[in-house]
């Protein structure tokens, strides 16, 4: 697996299951789910070389496009106008103030990048499999902020499209990744293994809630978790299976709207070529659980 920790992913399924069993159960008592042991953290890329060459690898194996979000040069400053746009708009969507800046312009970037997962675009983080590079290793032309890959790596699309503005990002993602004739045969082409996988999740996820017996419970929460990991390392491929998906669709925190699957996975990785930054507890008396991790934490770029 080359993106999130496993025990990441754990604790994604235990959320999942907890918001699942918040309604009361049987008698008015709600129903505490049985613990579940970590598994140990899996390593992955530790530099944006590493990081290239794993976006590729996956791309093939997973048949899969690519998502390029194209580097500004390390000595780049970050427009303070903008910097201080991407804090207010973090700060905008909690009940607290978030310890996050951008002292140059690739960190004005990641900064974007997160906040792009936090919009209805998120998807295309799964649909595609997400890097950062640099212009020069991502063939980018002058001003172009993405880049889309086919499956083999071969450059499709550039855009020079303000990563601030989820709106104009979306609308170029549109013909490309979100279009029901982009999404169809990708759907039909999903291995049958993956298949079975988002099959028998569904049903797993229906019946916990409603299972009043702790040792078929503490079972149907194992199966859970071995299911998550499955397709969490077969995420792209199984994201067209996944992405609004009415059968997927999954409990989400409250005041937001309901998300699929596919972005209740996507909330315990990162783009490759970074990984999480500062974190913090936006609203310790909710419950830190209620939030996606995008929500309460920064990305911070690998080495060089």
């Amino acid at each position: 697996m080359n993106q999130p920790a496993l025990s990441l992913l754990i604790f994604a399924a235990m959320a999942t299951v907890a918001r699942a069993q918040e309604a009361p159960a049987a008698g008015g008592a709600r129903s505490a789910a049985p613990a579940v042991p970590q598994l140990p953290r899996a390593s992955g890329p530790t530099t944006l070389k590493d990081a290239w060459t794993t976006a590729l690898a996956t791309m093939r194996a997973q048949k899969a496009p690519g998502l390029v979000f194209v580097l500004p040069p390390a000595d780049a400053k970050a427009d303070p106008a903008a910097v201080k746009a991407a804090k207010e708009r973090f700060h905008s969507k909690l009940m607290g103030g978030t310890p996050v800046d951008a002292k140059n312009a690739r960190e004005l970037l990641l900064l974007h990048v997160q906040l792009l997962r936090q919009e209805s675009v998120a998807a295309a983080f799964g649909l595609a499999v997400p890097v950062v590079a640099t212009a020069t290793t991502a063939g980018a032309k002058p001003g172009e902020t993405l880049v889309l890959l086919n499956e083999d790596g071969t450059r499709t699309a550039g855009f020079a499209v303000d990563l601030a503005d989820p709106a104009a990002v979306a609308s170029a993602l549109q013909p490309y990744l979100f279009a029901p004739e982009r999404l169809a045969p990708r759907r039909a082409n999903v291995p049958p293994a993956v298949t079975v996988a988002v099959r028998d999740l569904d049903d797993v996820r229906k019946r916990l809630p409603q299972e009043q017996d702790a040792e078929r419970q503490q079972a149907l929460l194992q199966r859970q978790q071995e299911l998550i990991v499955q397709l969490q390392s077969q995420l792209f491929a199984a994201a067209p299976a996944l992405h609004e998906t009415p059968a997927n669709r999954v409990p989400a925190p409250r005041g937001a709207a309901e998300a699929d699957l596919l972005g209740e996975l996507l909330q315990w990785t990162t783009p490759l070529g970074t990984e999480v930054g500062a974190t913090w507890d936006p609203c310790p008396p909710c419950g830190m659980m209620a939030l996606p991790m995008p929500f309460r934490s920064a990305l911070k770029l690998l080495a060089q």
